[in-house]
């Protein structure tokens, strides 16, 4: 008894040995995700002060917005050649791309005009698609089948950066103060405190005659960037909002020292045997649908429309506008108030993830997608006719709408899996909607809020919601079309196989009966 104790002891020793070097590096690509997520969704809550510094409005900004998903495009295909080409330098490749990261982070608020700032926009694109394709393959690696868990709490921490970035970039916003107009006097007075800002510090949100004239030579002095409001004149301050992209890019470039660590020394790792498959295995949609390539086509088709419009369309669409949606709507939220909102809604999105990765192990990915999409078109409405001007309405379903919109993409992936081979080819094709999509819609969010105003943005993240729930139902549909087939073609197979048996039984017992007369004659 004691030699068996002590070789369990032994073995439970070893699987500890070789498990803690696999969980320290799970928790630094974890780490990666969560810088990740901060550096890329500063971009929302800091949206109306980086238009305000390239002299923009919201659908030129849109424009270098897109670039981000232009690059995502370019990693995603890049990032899984190189995983693929150079699998002993993984680490390196993500060190590489963090140091594109933090580059594209750091300058981003620096930028003056569009065409640079298009093209940080579009490092940081291009880096998160490597280091998205680099972080699934170390993991996959790492834990082999037992995967699951990791990818969960891989996704869990780009949510929980994302949650911290509106409240990273708050300090750091532009502030606004109100100027009083006397209109029996002609007199202005500036709630602001002047002395503690140099004059380039301010920006005249209102001229009206009687300031012109009285102030005339002291605007010249103090800006030159006069900007027209409706009824309400502000003093608005200077953004810092470097500051902010700083933090982001520092903790980007704090993980590039562990990741030169990990790819000098090499941590146990699962091996894992694949097949080398040929050039048109690879691309056949066939191959993903046990053979069957004009029924794998058509749901390749209806998966890059589902990812397009319920992923780029519905997800980046607001996660990138909501804080000017909040700004620009008829509540009027302040900016600190819609960066608190911000971190409402993504703290709502972690939830969300959390909640996937329960309920995923006892509701079947259909009935989960239908009462997510259910639950997002819900919220999509009720914030499109009501909450627009109804703070607390507002506040209750931006938080929904982050819950349930944070479940599609992992819900969707699996209810594919359910019923076909998910190949990396099928992930990349997730992928390309989801870029494609951010590419049109997030740009036609930013060309609606101008010329439209924030209802028509939302109006149109509504329609996608209802195009995505009208997807789901057709490949729904398709599946269970082709299920139907597939056991109707079971069902013959088997009693062709029963009856092939039976004959093959009644042969064998004649063959017997005549062996048995020849015996009796003999």
């Amino acid at each position: 008894m004691d030699k068996t104790t002590e070789k369990k002891e032994s073995e439970k020793n070893d699987l500890t040995e070789k498990a803690w070097p696999k969980v320290v590096k799970n928790i630094y690509i974890n780490l990666i995700w969560i810088a990740l997520g901060m550096a890329l969704e500063l971009t929302g809550p800091s949206l109306q002060d980086l238009k305000d510094r390239v002299d923009s409005n919201y659908e030129e900004i849109a424009r270098a917005v897109i670039g981000r998903s232009a690059g995502f495009f370019v990693g995603s295909f890049g990032g899984g050649f190189l995983c693929d080409r150079f699998q002993r330098h993984v680490d390196l490749i993500l060190v590489a791309f963090l140091c594109v990261a933090a580059v594209g982070t750091f300058a981003i608020p620096w930028c003056s005009v569009l065409p640079l700032l298009w093209f940080m926009f579009v490092l940081q694109g291009m880096s998160e698609g490597v280091l998205a394709t680099g972080a699934h393959v170390v993991i996959l690696r790492l834990w082999g089948e037992e995967t699951a868990p990791s990818v969960y709490s891989l996704h869990l921490s780009y949510g929980i950066g994302a949650f911290l970035s509106p409240l990273v970039a708050k300090p750091f916003l532009s502030k606004s103060s109100p100027i009083t107009d006397d209109s029996k006097d002609g007199n202005m007075s500036l709630f602001a405190n002047l002395s503690t800002h140099s004059p380039f510090d301010l920006q005249i949100l209102q001229s009206t005659p009687a300031f012109e004239t009285v102030f005339g030579a002291l605007v010249s002095n103090i800006t030159n960037n006069i900007t027209h409001a409706n009824s309400t004149s502000y003093v608005v301050s200077q953004s810092t909002i470097e500051y902010g992209y700083s933090i982001a890019g520092i903790a980007l470039s704090v993980m590039i020292p562990f990741g030169l660590f990990f790819q000098i020394k090499r941590f146990p790792k699962v091996e894992i045997k694949i097949k080398d498959p040929t050039f048109v295995n690879i691309f056949s949609p066939g191959t993903c649908a046990e053979g069957d390539t004009v029924f794998g086509f058509k749901i390749f088709i209806l998966l890059f429309l589902f990812y397009f419009h319920g992923i780029g369309g519905v997800e980046h669409s607001w996660g990138k506008y909501l804080f000017s949606f909040a700004r620009e709507s008829e509540n009027h939220f302040s900016k600190d108030e819609a960066a608190v909102l911000n971190s409402v809604y993504w703290g709502g999105f972690c939830l969300g993830r959390i909640s996937g990765v329960l309920f995923s192990k006892w509701v079947h990915p259909a009935v989960l997608l239908v009462i997510v999409l259910s639950g997002n078109i819900t919220s999509s409405a009720i914030l499109a006719f009501i909450g627009y001007r109804d703070r607390i309405v507002m506040w209750v379903f931006t938080f929904l709408f982050g819950v349930t919109v944070s479940v599609i993409f992992g819900a969707c992936v699996a209810w594919t899996n359910h019923y076909m081979t998910v190949t990396g080819m099928a992930v990349g094709v997730l992928y390309i909607g989801t870029a494609a999509g951010g590419l049109l819609y997030q740009w036609l969010a930013g060309y609606l809020l101008q010329y439209y105003g924030p209802n028509a943005m939302m109006y149109m993240i509504l329609a996608c919601g209802v195009v995505a729930g009208g997807l789901f139902a057709t490949m729904q549909f398709l599946m269970m079309t082709a299920s139907v087939k597939d056991n109707e073609k079971d069902s013959v197979s088997d009693k062709g196989s029963k009856n092939s048996v039976n004959e093959y039984e009644l042969v064998n017992c004649d063959e017997k009966v005549e062996d048995m007369h020849k015996e009796d004659k003999v």
